[in-house]
């Protein structure tokens, strides 16, 4: 008999770490540039190529919204390894953007995705449960519900660090630093104002956040505060 085909888990390891390879040696081929290299989908990390991220450079793109079922992002029960391990990132130097992956997510909400990201609750789908590993479609997706408990806590951002991540870190990611990404002057005049102050907020309440105002290039594109 032939060899026993990999798990999910081992390819998405595998494959993370050919992506990284590959980065590297174009690097190494052509020269300092700033490129930005990312990896989408950055959930499965190798401690081996963990500080990788930083060292080549190359940015972690995640999505806080799939995390977190009991396994994390594993798609294999059997396999230990702690998935999103965004602070482990962050600690190592890397750059770490979030965003939404939209249209996989509905409502694309970002205040979800940061109150997950400073939670990491694990999230359970009741209809799903009973399959063997379980089918897991996201914070706040598919009919899953919360629990009380939380995925591998160690790897939980602050409030500021998932801020950064969807703004600051998106758009250096998308090579728009310049312009986006901060309130700064010289910048366009890209901002919202919210319901509730979402730093000062209890961390499991912030994704209940609604937007009030839009501003986009500094002109108001929605108002509820009329």
């Amino acid at each position: 008999m032939g060899a026993p085909f990999p798990r999910s888990s081992e390819i998405s390891r595998a494959v993370l770490r050919l992506a990284l390879d590959t980065y590297e040696e174009a690097a190494k081929t052509n020269g300092a540039r700033d490129r930005r290299f990312r990896v989408e989908h950055a959930d499965i990390v190798t401690a081996e190529d963990l500080p990788r991220f930083a060292k080549l450079p190359v940015i972690a793109s995640m999505q806080p919204i799939f995390c977190c079922s009991d396994i994390g992002g594993n798609f294999d029960p059997q396999d230990k390894t702690a998935t999103d391990r965004w602070q482990s990132l962050l600690q190592s130097g890397a750059t770490v953007a979030f965003g939404s992956d939209w249209p996989c997510t509905w409502p694309p909400d970002p205040f979800v995705g940061m109150q997950q990201a400073v939670t990491r609750t694990v999230w359970r789908n009741a209809t799903s449960s009973s399959l063997v590993g379980g089918v897991f479609d996201g914070a706040a997706q598919g009919g899953a519900a919360p629990t009380l408990l939380s995925y591998v806590p160690e790897e939980r951002m602050t409030v500021v660090q998932a801020v950064d991540a969807y703004t600051r870190g998106s758009a250096y990611a998308n090579f728009t630093d310049d312009r986006l990404g901060t309130l700064e002057s010289g910048k366009l005049a890209d901002l919202v104002v919210l319901s509730q102050d979402i730093f000062s907020a209890p961390h499991e309440q912030i994704g209940k956040t609604l937007v009030m105002l839009t501003m986009v290039g500094g002109t108001i594109v929605f108002n509820e505060m009329k």
